[in-house]
């Protein structure tokens, strides 16, 4: 037979099981607010997941290049002096501007390897990555709705942070642009925020095409 204290525990069980699911619902569903904070922390959190590497493509090695072209080795050159990349010269090869043009090969070295990040969504690709971007400040964004799945868009300054030793050549620096830009100083940046009733705000597109300040505000 139940005794009525027992039927109170088991009543007031089901209360905090229904109370308890009740304030998870609502804090996992509630508008996370637009604040600097806020959007900083998501666009950290994208970056610690999308480093910044010298190829906004990532590349498949072995490569061949026309070695009498000076802009399509340098790179390869750069990466062959810091040791990442092994250079061998190879066949001739037919290209538009004549009937045949000597050609190297580069090939990732065994240091290379130690340091090449993977693509793993394309099998036998990467990238040579060198750090991550790290807001320092959050200049402006845009107007949101009071809803959940409200979207802004953010402009924001960033530096580089964990960066490669390899990446501080000068050579390195002279040879990929985007690399120099980026150690260069604190720079400026531009994502959209999506508001996820779960996860708060993420970002949802982030250009790596740099920009400036005059590209902004015109």
């Amino acid at each position: 037979m139940v005794t009525h204290e027992i039927k109170r525990r088991r009543a007031s069980s089901r209360y905090v099981a229904v109370c308890g699911l009740t304030v998870l619902f609502a804090a996992g569903c509630a508008r996370m607010d637009d604040t600097s904070a806020n959007f900083a922390k998501a666009i950290d959190k994208y970056y610690s997941y999308h480093p910044s590497c010298i190829w906004p493509e990532n590349l498949k090695f072995p490569i061949q290049e026309d070695a009498s072209d000076p802009k399509e080795i340098k790179g390869y050159d750069a990466l062959v002096h810091q040791e990442m990349l092994v250079r061998t010269a190879g066949k001739s090869m037919t290209v538009a501007a004549g009937p045949q043009a000597p050609t190297n090969s580069y090939d990732l070295s065994s240091k290379g390897r130690s340091v090449w990040t993977i693509d793993q969504q394309k099998p036998g690709f990467g990238n040579f990555c060198y750090g991550y971007r790290t807001v320092t400040n959050i200049d402006s964004f845009t107007a949101t709705t009071s809803q959940t799945g409200a979207t802004t868009d953010v402009v924001y300054r960033y530096s580089i942070r964990d960066v490669s030793d390899w990446a501080k050549s000068d050579e390195i620096k002279a040879d990929f642009p985007g690399l120099q830009a980026d150690l260069s100083g604190t720079q400026v940046g531009r994502a959209t925020l999506t508001d996820n009733a779960l996860k708060g705000w993420q970002v949802t597109s982030a250009p790596w095409t740099h920009i400036t300040d005059s590209d902004i505000y015109k």
